[in-house]
């Protein structure tokens, strides 16, 4: 179970990679919200993700973006009761005894990536052929040329297989905490990723905003897991010290699973439903000078 890249995604990181940083920036904006974002003094949580994406171009990020190395930070960041997916598997091509030493299911990743899931299911048959197909074409993209997303500029291209996180639901739902300064103010619930996906925003205590975040929202709003309060705890001992960080979660109520961290939501091209919400997440937003970090 995997979800394929748009054609026209596909179309345009064939032409973008080609084109200066800034100019693939104000052309995707444009395409996104008709007009070209105010990179040099940003208000919008949008804007303010260009500007990281030119100037904020700190060392330690390359880490936060590489899905293989994250493991091991999370793990030296001593955030208690957070568990760590296992990783059965690095490389670039699967044999057949790969797959069979392999539990009975499973997701295949790419370090460098965005989108790049592959979810193999209990009982379901293996096309080794398949998946040597989509892992190369994985290795193939380029995230940091096409998103001008410069951490991933860094990142050594693998595959791996990790385990697959069982919490009742097929595709479990998606907790992606949006942490500025080191406090929760949003929390995204993805549900139904690969078919049906809904997507609503809760701030720290489960209250729904009720604003559309480029997938329509789910009515009633969903419950809050039970261990919602852990959760939050543990992302911002993890995000302590950083300006702003996406760290996205699993629950199955009880356990909690580390997914991600993401430095760039959407490559900053995802539109809230009025222009004043995406005002209210830039106001969250504090940047660092570009003294502190260095113009890459």
């Amino acid at each position: 179970m995997y979800k394929l890249a748009s054609i026209q995604y596909r179309i345009f990181a064939k032409f973008f990679r080609f084109l200066p940083e800034r100019i693939a920036i104000n052309i995707l904006y444009f395409r996104r919200f008709g007009n070209f974002p105010n990179i040099e003094s940003p208000r919008t949580f949008n804007e303010k993700l260009q500007w990281r994406k030119l100037y904020d171009r700190d060392p330690g990020f390359v880490c936060l973006v590489d899905k293989l190395a994250v493991k091991d930070w999370v793990r030296e960041r001593g955030t208690r009761d957070l568990r760590v997916p296992k990783v059965f598997w690095v490389g670039n091509e699967l044999e057949q005894s790969d797959i069979a030493r392999l539990p009975d299911a499973w997701v295949l990743k790419a370090s460098h990536g965005s989108g790049t899931n592959y979810i193999k299911l209990p009982g379901e048959p293996v096309d080794i052929g398949k998946l040597n197909t989509l892992g190369k074409a994985w290795l193939k993209h380029d995230q940091s040329s096409v998103m001008v997303e410069w951490a991933y500029s860094k990142v050594t291209k693998k595959l791996f297989i990790e385990e697959y996180i069982d919490v009742g639901e097929v595709v479990p739902r998606d907790y992606k905490f949006f942490v500025f300064s080191g406090a929760v103010k949003c929390i995204q619930l993805d549900i139904g990723r690969f078919g049906g996906h809904t997507r609503n925003l809760f701030n720290k205590s489960w209250k729904d905003y009720g604003f559309r975040y480029t997938h329509d929202r789910m009515v009633p709003s969903p419950d809050a897991p039970k261990n919602l309060n852990k959760m939050v705890d543990i992302v911002e001992q993890m995000a302590a010290g950083f300006d702003f960080l996406r760290v996205d979660l699993y629950s199955d109520g009880v356990n909690i699973w580390f997914g991600e961290i993401t430095l760039y939501p959407g490559a900053g091209y995802e539109p809230f439903d009025a222009i004043e919400v995406d005002r209210m997440f830039g106001d969250w937003w504090s940047l660092p000078s570009i003294n502190e970090r260095g113009e890459g």
